[in-house]
């Protein structure tokens, strides 16, 4: 299944409130944290432009605004001074805040223990809050010059995925991509984490819309985004009750042994959700933490998953679990109940 690094709409849709949200969508600053910053820098802007940068930078000074393109849309991207501290964050046409610079002691202790993780990989440069189409993650830079990669965590610490260069990728999977990019542009590549093995996800774009194709190393499709108005009349039923007040930030067709499923991936208060229906519209599994796991169900996998990395973890229709290992490259399915017992 697909959990997407730098995801995934057509659209960025973000409201004035979330102009000032942190992780979680949680508050962090607004004009009453110290007083209007100069503006003075500011090239001319849109008045939703202008008050988002102002609403950011409150209580700093402003040292720099430039726009830029990321991804086929233009971003203001500022530089702020705030108690002797430099900082940075974009903002979008929409007045949407795109990115934050955050310290690494500021964030939860969950994306702390994973980039401490991923710190063994490379030197820690800097890192950002960032609104990827709708994905709230973090994006951290690991190593340094032709070595540095960004690496994108989830706010709960789920290593999600790592950049990679389109010339790093086996030739298979540099063809398919290739073909199946057609008068696209390919944005960015990276290694999907989530997965067992080799699988790449490659951002097309193509008149400022973007699109996620995924592909191992083989140069198998294993999964391509769509609309949903592209998935069968009993999926596009099942959205609305399965998202709720949730944004659906990704609707993936993929192939799962020979049979057709989607995986549908939304923000929730902040929070990802992924889950996975049949093209029957039928509820297949929802994805978990491990954290969230009843005790017994967490020793037991745990014992089961020594010496090996626990990749995913799905609860299932009928109320058991089922969690993908990787073991030295190696895919190995574990299946077990809430009690810990294997099923």
């Amino acid at each position: 299944m697909k959990t997407i690094v730098y995801l995934f709409v057509v659209v960025w849709v973000l409201g004035a409130a979330v102009a000032v949200a942190g992780p979680g969508g949680k508050h962090r600053l607004s004009v009453a944290d110290g007083p209007a910053p100069a503006a003075d820098k500011l090239p001319p802007l849109l008045p939703i432009v202008r008050q988002a940068i102002l609403a950011e930078a409150a209580g700093a000074t402003i040292e720099d605004c430039q726009r830029s393109t990321e991804e086929g849309e233009f971003v203001y991207e500022v530089e702020i001074t705030r108690k002797g501290v430099e900082r940075s964050f974009s903002v979008g046409l929409d007045g949407g805040l795109r990115s934050r610079q955050y310290f690494l002691a500021e964030l939860p202790a969950a994306v702390q223990q994973t980039i401490a993780a991923l710190k063994t990989r490379g030197e820690l440069g800097n890192i950002y809050w960032c609104n990827e189409a709708g994905d709230l993650v973090y994006e951290v830079e690991i190593g340094s010059g032709a070595d540095k990669r960004f690496c994108t965590v989830a706010p709960d610490g789920t290593h999600l995925a790592t950049q990679r260069q389109f010339s790093e990728l086996p030739p298979p999977a540099q063809k398919t991509i290739t073909e199946q990019a057609r008068a696209d542009t390919i944005s960015s590549v990276s290694r999907d984490e989530t997965e067992v093995g080799e699988v790449f996800d490659a951002v097309l774009l193509r008149d400022g819309r973007r699109r996620i194709v995924s592909v191992n190393a083989a140069g198998a499709v294993t999964a391509t985004q769509v609309l949903s108005v592209q998935t069968p009349i009993a999926v596009q039923a099942l959205l609305p009750r399965l998202l709720g007040e949730a944004k659906l930030i990704y609707l993936g067709e993929c192939n799962e042994e020979g049979a057709t499923v989607y995986a549908v991936i939304a923000m929730r208060g902040g929070q990802r959700e992924e889950c996975v229906v049949d093209a029957e519209g039928k509820l297949l599994a929802r994805v978990v933490s491990l954290a969230s796991l009843p005790e017994p169900a967490q020793k037991y996998l745990r014992e089961q998953a020594a010496g090996a990395r626990i990749v995913r973890i799905e609860k299932l229709a009928d109320g058991t679990f089922s969690a993908d290992l990787d073991r030295n490259g190696r895919k190995q399915v574990v299946t077990f109940t809430a009690a810990g017992a294997a099923h």
